[in-house]
């Protein structure tokens, strides 16, 4: 079976990229297919921590009572430092461009589905 992930779109799509890049960990693959380039795996596992990074901080701020529009703005700034020079090195999918929209997927995930 192939699966097909870009990292594009498990940029943009963090709130199911975290649970796929675990699944994808089980799976024996050596590269994945992306539209530009083929990706090694381990390349592929650079998001996991990005991903984790999101959740962990959505659920401790929605436990504090924080509002999504709140996360969106001090989440975004409290993650910078860690992951926006590694997730801003691709033309597509720059961290600024996108975290918002992460915290997003992440919060309706977490927190509206709770």
């Amino acid at each position: 079976m192939h699966h097909h992930w870009t990292r594009r779109q498990c940029i943009t799509r963090v709130g199911a990229a975290a649970a796929a890049v675990h699944t994808l960990d089980q799976l024996d693959f050596c590269c994945v297919m992306a539209a530009e380039s083929k990706t090694a795996k381990d390349e592929l596992f650079e998001l996991k921590p990005v991903a984790d990074g999101i959740y962990a901080a959505v659920k401790q701020a929605a436990a504090a009572g924080a509002s999504l529009e709140e996360m969106q703005k001090k989440l975004a700034d409290d993650l910078a430092p860690k992951y926006e020079q590694g997730m801003s090195k691709y033309p597509l999918g720059r961290y600024r461009d996108r975290v918002g929209l992460n915290i997003e997927m992440v919060y309706k995930k977490v927190v509206q589905k709770s």
